[in-house]
């Protein structure tokens, strides 16, 4: 016994407290590969001193936690790798509770080890993560490789060998760093036996003689017999069966006289396959039988297992079926007995580890349960405050453009105008009725996009005309406020583009009513150029600006900006919608803004130009005077439950020159049909008594009905109507309120007839 033992064991009779249980520790590491039996008592002494209430007050936790780890070490050395396993989980919890990291990674790694021996592979790879997780935030270099290089093993016996590779790249590279040669050498052989699975024995023979190098110029003798082992499956899997043999024969010696069984038990499963390539199945029994008797010295089931089947299959092709009979029995009772154990022992360890662990992860999730829901709770007061302010301003928004519909509407029916008044005021309504229109159309999108339900709808139209209706309805609120009101266009744009003409229409609408809404005084201007296949448009302003803290929640529904308060106008929905229908058309938004200067947004939008043709859905403001060069008078049926829709389009094709017929519902529409005969069917889908889908069906089932254009016409604004319209069989679809020109367009589609226009 060395002096540095004798030397605590002197200290051990003077101490007392928590000095004296750590003396303890130390001692029983120290002879535990001297005196087992000693050290064991010095373990158990020392973890029943930490357990009493005397020690309690003063940190007993770090000499339970050794105590716990030493006796792991004891049961290890006589295989008792259950109660291993279980001393191990209690310590992980204790050098965790107290912060000793180098510590608990280390427990991993040999708890990893631990139900490796025991088979328990998928534990065996969280024991190694868990290492990593623990040893990579300090810089634990050396346990991080050991996990890695065991990790590998763990791939290796799954048969993954492509990450086997991988996690023995890193262990190479990490024991590299920290010039641990057993490490490196461990590293090379491992990356050798994946390459052996692989076939590819060149890299192999590299991999395996740099090990040999490294253990010849150190005189290691760690991984000796392992590198005999690996050198000996290359010759083996190269038909070269007397390099082989000698190869593994020095193995086991190797490994009996260093007592390395585990290597000993690989060195003769690996003759054991050499002798069934050369045929003796004498020396193959032989060798299995032999191997069997080693690896249940150290518990080793997994190589039972194998060792029993294989000799089970053997008896049985020399036709020994008792003997069979028997070994088969052995490989099943293996197995079934290795897996009821590890499920009871999984279950003990799991409750004495992770007990603590559950009950901190329950008050955590209840810290951040009742934080959600204190955030919940403030979120939707914010959003209901949010949507009291958005219903109070839409309740304004709407009302001041019905205002002006009403009071004019009612000041043209109460007295006799001159016609320039008449004009005026006719004007005024049709400005404030489109303006309610945008409003109702911002609210039906916002449902849209919040049900994600929005969806292009791309035609052709001429874009000269939609800067046009837009001077006509802008221009008017920015003379009222003495402001310059400027549209720049780039001369090169086509005049006729493939794009969704509704959505940028209404981009513009939002962007520049904006910009007109906080100018005071001084210019806004839309500006747009052309880009290859793409439109730049930006729209500014001189107004009082958006300040910065602003700027991140400009595009969120309801949201008003504290500009937008002061001015006490608007919905709060303008840009929210704007950027998702210029995103949905592929393009992209950005704001620029300085307070009490002004406003710069600027998005772009993919294009596809169209070479020019007639187009009438609204680029004519020309007045159609009839029908051009048709003989016979063209009927249409006007179909729709409300006699003022039905008078309006009335009252707009009767002076062209069709002849109008109409019915208030479906059952009607059908009688009106058989009577009369007609070219063209107008339909309402939502009709009472029979509706219009019904109608359609009957009407298709009439020899001239399955010709006839029928054209859907809804109140609803809703992508998906128009779809399943066009589905059930109409052949084109309008949105009330319904534009007199798209009308006329789709009409002259559908007929095949032109129209004559008013001469200028």
């Amino acid at each position: 016994m060395n002096s540095k033992i004798l030397e605590l064991e002197k200290q051990l009779k003077n101490s007392s407290g928590t000095q004296k249980i750590d003396l303890l520790n130390d001692l029983a590491f120290k002879i535990i590969s001297l005196d087992q039996a000693k050290a064991r008592r010095y373990f158990k002494l020392a973890k029943k001193l930490s357990t009493t209430s005397q020690y309690q007050k003063h940190h007993y936790d770090k000499g339970l936690a050794f105590s716990l780890k030493g006796l792991a070490l004891y049961y290890e050395k006589y295989n008792e790798y259950a109660k291993t396993s279980s001393l191990l989980y209690e310590s992980t919890v204790l050098f965790n509770k107290l912060h000793l990291q180098d510590e608990l990674s280390n427990i991993y790694i040999h708890l990893g080890v631990n139900h490796s021996r025991m088979g328990n592979l998928p534990e065996c790879l969280n024991c190694y993560l868990e290492a990593i997780k623990v040893a990579h935030p300090i810089n634990n270099i050396k346990s991080e490789a050991n996990a890695y290089i065991n990790m590998g093993v763990v791939y290796f016996r799954s048969g993954n060998y492509k990450e086997a590779q991988s996690c023995y790249d890193k262990s190479l590279n990490l024991f590299k760093q920290l010039n641990v040669y057993p490490g490196i050498v461990a590293s090379h052989l491992n990356i050798a036996n994946v390459y052996i699975e692989l076939h590819d024995y060149n890299k192999a023979s590299e991999s395996s003689n740099q090990a040999f190098d490294i253990i010849k110029e150190n005189n290691e003798c760690e991984y000796s017999a392992f590198s005999y082992i690996v050198k000996g499956k290359i010759y083996l899997n190269t038909h070269k069966y007397e390099q082989a043999h000698e190869c593994f024969s020095e193995a086991f010696k190797l490994a009996d006289k260093l007592n390395f069984t585990y290597d000993k038990v690989q060195s003769l499963i690996q003759l054991s396959y050499l002798y069934q390539y050369q045929s003796d199945s004498k020396k193959e029994y032989a060798t299995l039988q032999k191997t069997i008797s080693i690896a249940e010295e150290i518990n080793n089931y997994e190589a039972q297992h194998r060792c029993h089947e294989r000799l089970a299959q053997l008896n049985e092709s020399k036709g020994d079926y008792k003997k069979a009979l028997k070994h088969y029995k052995l490989f099943q009772r293996i197995k079934e007995d290795f897996h009821s154990e590890q499920a009871d022992e999984r279950l003990k360890t799991l409750q004495v580890t992770h007990e603590a662990e559950v009950l901190k992860q329950e008050a955590e999730l209840q810290r951040i349960k009742n934080n959600e829901l204190a955030k919940a709770k403030e979120a939707a007061e914010t959003a209901n405050k949010a949507k009291s302010v958005f219903l109070a301003n839409m309740s304004h928004e709407l009302r001041t453009p019905m205002n002006s519909i009403l009071g004019f509407t009612q000041l043209l029916t109460m007295y006799s105008l001159p016609a320039e008044k008449q004009k005026e005021y006719i004007r005024i309504i049709q400005e404030s009725s489109e303006f309610l229109l945008v409003l109702i159309n911002n609210i039906l999108d916002l449902s849209k996009i919040e049900a994600d339900r929005v969806s292009l709808n791309e035609s052709d139209f001429d874009i000269n005309y939609l800067f046009r209706t837009l001077v006509e309805m802008l221009h008017p609120k920015a003379q009222s406020k003495d402001l310059e009101f400027i549209i720049n266009i780039d001369p090169d744009i086509p005049a006729i583009i493939h794009a969704d003409e509704i959505k940028l229409k209404q981009i513009l609408i939002n962007l520049l009513s904006n910009a007109i809404k906080f100018t005071v005084k001084g210019t806004v201007s839309l500006s747009i150029k052309l880009s290859k296949s793409s439109l730049k448009f930006e729209v500014s302003d001189t107004g009082i600006g958006i300040n910065a803290e602003d700027l991140p929640k400009l595009f969120t529904p309801f949201n008003q900006t504290t500009s937008g308060k002061l001015i006490q106008e608007g919905t709060g929905l303008g840009l929210t919608i704007s950027k998702k229908f210029i995103n949905i058309m592929g393009g992209e938004i950005s704001v620029n803004s300085i307070v009490d200067k002004g406003t710069t947004i600027r998005f772009t939008l993919p294009f596809r130009a169209i070479a020019e043709k007639n187009i009438l859905s609204g680029n004519h403001k020309v007045p159609i005077t009839g029908l051009f060069d048709t003989v016979d008078t063209k009927t249409i049926l006007i179909v729709d439950d409300s006699l003022h829709n039905r008078k309006l389009l009335e009252e707009l094709l009767k002076p062209i020159g069709f002849r109008i017929i109409s019915a208030d519902d479906g059952q009607n529409a059908v009688y009106q049909f058989k009577k009369y005969k007609p070219d063209c069917i107008l339909m309402d889908i939502h009709l009472p008594t029979m509706d219009g889908n019904e109608a359609l069906k009957i009407i298709r089932t009439y020899e001239q009905g399955r010709n006839i254009p029928i054209i859907a016409l809804t109140a609803s604004a809703f992508e998906e109507v128009k779809q399943n319209a066009l589905k059930d069989g109409f052949d084109d679809f309008l949105t009330k309120p319904i534009n007199n020109n798209e009308l006329l367009s789709i009409i002259s589609k559908h007929m095949g007839i032109k129209y004559r226009y008013a001469l200028h």
